[in-house]
């Protein structure tokens, strides 16, 4: 997950695990269903989900949304609601006038749910297209899951650890190739995705028979007693 020079970057002695850096055991699958209704996206329209902490998407970024959304016809972006209102209603008003500058209402293509008990949350990924990582501030859990639920990942390699955990994942499913070095390489992947199934499902099949390799690595957990013993 750490850049080459990424000891640079802390007051502390940097200590580098194996592989992930961590066990990792399988998502249970979800026991719910949920529909496309339910959560206010039309059927057959492609469907991306957002599903960070909204404070993850950063303002420099907002750009990436309507870019994808002038060229992948219909396409929605499913975000969820903060807790506090006045996140929420930040990136909404960020979006719309990001939106606009393109020419396009936002309400045409940003959805905010409501928030969603964890089995729903699983549930919803199998009713998505493809999941979007946040760029510079990126999720872990989120992209292991969407890569289990059988969702194609877009995600930018970032400058910092914090914005490489997708990117990580993936270059452990053997897919480095799959991971974007700008935004515009990103806006340029949805679009591929989103307008063509055939993409989506060759990206989700490589990334689920790659899968196994992601759980119970122990490699993490020795490379710790090591450095605690050593």
């Amino acid at each position: 997950m750490e850049p080459p020079d990424g000891d640079a970057f802390y007051s502390e002695r940097l200590i580098r695990l194996p592989n992930l850096g961590c066990h990792v055991e399988p998502t249970r699958r979800p026991v719910a269903s949920v529909t496309r209704r339910r959560l206010g996206l039309p059927d057959g329209a492609p469907a991306f989900l957002c599903s960070q902490s909204l404070f993850k998407y950063l303002p420099q970024h907002d750009h990436v949304f309507p870019s994808i959304a002038a060229a992948v016809p219909g396409s929605r972006f499913l975000f969820f609601r903060h807790s506090q209102d006045s996140v929420s209603r930040s990136l909404e008003n960020r979006l719309e006038r990001a939106f606009a500058l393109q020419g396009i209402d936002s309400r045409e293509h940003c959805v905010f749910a409501d928030q969603l008990d964890h089995d729903a949350y699983l549930a919803t990924l199998r009713v998505m297209d493809v999941y979007l990582d946040s760029i510079g501030f990126s999720g872990f859990n989120t992209a292991l899951q969407a890569v289990e639920a059988g969702l194609p990942v877009v995600t930018v390699r970032g400058r910092f650890m914090r914005g490489r955990l997708a990117a990580a994942l993936l270059d452990r499913l053997g897919m480095a190739d799959a991971v974007t070095m700008s935004a515009d390489d990103f806006i340029e992947d949805a679009i591929r995705l989103g307008r063509d199934p055939t993409a989506r499902s060759i990206r989700t099949a490589r990334q689920t028979a790659a899968l196994p390799t992601v759980y119970r690595n122990r490699a993490a957990i020795t490379g710790l007693e090591h450095f605690l013993t050593g």
